[in-house]
């Protein structure tokens, strides 16, 4: 019960340090208000500089908010369906899967639940990310006596025979699909495909689906999103191919996933944490 009560109290503290540090006067010097603003703009067309502001404020209370909940204990969460999400993820124990999910809601908490849950997780993260949270995700994944975690590099130039080999070894590969990467990087990157998303068109890479797709492995998206108060877990879909019916290509997936953000995002557009990022905008799109 105490800590419950910490964490709620925690969240009212960071509501209130947002509402009152991001002023105008100090966002019009933030790099990351204008990278925001810019997405904002492009993808849903918002004019008003309070709302801006307004939705500023919400994302970084939901940033505070999805790292203190990957260490509160999983009984003091405000988790809805959590059960029923259990269940459904359990057809993880047939086989390992590709998990693919997003920066949305409580993100850091679905690789923590499936490896209390006793799942071996491979979790591709960014090389500043396995540096800064590596250690982190290590010893929680220890003191649940349950789960393995193997972190990935996404920038490894081994990526691909790591992966092939943790999946032949049963764990399943939990990947975010939209990872902060710029048009910079993307430039460069074979296995790219167009995917339509709030009326634009993102550059995304493939080759993981595309490997899921060569070797039979079956592809799960499942996000842990935010309604006012509580946290929802969803498992979306899961691309397998069953009953003989011929499995769907790694353009649905990605396509179909990105519907299922745009969804979202329309519940709780700040709830994403890609607001932040870099989008991998199609060409044409970034100069409209």
């Amino acid at each position: 019960m105490k800590t419950a009560l910490n964490y709620h109290s925690k969240l009212i503290a960071y509501k209130k340090e947002c509402e009152s540090h991001y002023t105008s006067d100090v966002l019009v010097r933030s790099r990351d208000f204008q990278q925001f603003c810019r997405n904002v703009y492009r993808l849903l067309k918002i004019q008003t500089k309070e709302d801006y502001i307004a939705w500023y404020r919400k994302l970084q209370f939901n940033r505070r908010r999805a790292s203190l909940e990957q260490q509160v204990p999983l009984k003091d969460l405000p988790m809805e369906n959590l059960s029923d999400f259990k269940k459904e993820m359990s057809v993880l124990d047939e086989q390992p899967h590709l998990i693919s999910t997003f920066h949305l809601g409580s993100y850091r908490l679905l690789p923590r639940l499936l490896s209390e849950w006793g799942h071996k997780l491979a979790i591709i993260l960014s090389e500043d990310i396995v540096q800064q949270q590596g250690d982190f995700f290590i010893r929680q994944a220890q003191s649940t006596a349950a789960g393995q975690v193997a972190l990935l590099n996404s920038s490894d130039a081994s990526l691909f025979r790591k992966i092939i080999r943790l999946l032949s070894e049963g764990y399943h590969v939990l990947l975010y699909l939209d990872g902060g990467t710029g048009l910079q990087d993307m430039s460069r990157t074979k296995h790219l495909m167009e995917v339509p998303f709030l009326k634009r068109t993102l550059m995304q890479r493939s080759a993981l689906f595309e490997l899921a797709d060569r070797l039979n492995y079956p592809v799960i998206c499942a996000t842990m999103g935010y309604d006012e108060r509580r946290i929802v877990a969803e498992m979306h879909r899961r691309w397998h191919g069953e009953d003989g019916e011929p499995r769907e290509n790694a353009t649905a997936i990605l396509r179909q996933s990105y519907g299922f953000l745009e969804a979202l995002i329309s519940r709780n557009a700040p709830s994403w944490e890609g607001w932040l990022y870099s989008l991998p905008l199609k060409r044409l799109d970034i100069e409209e």
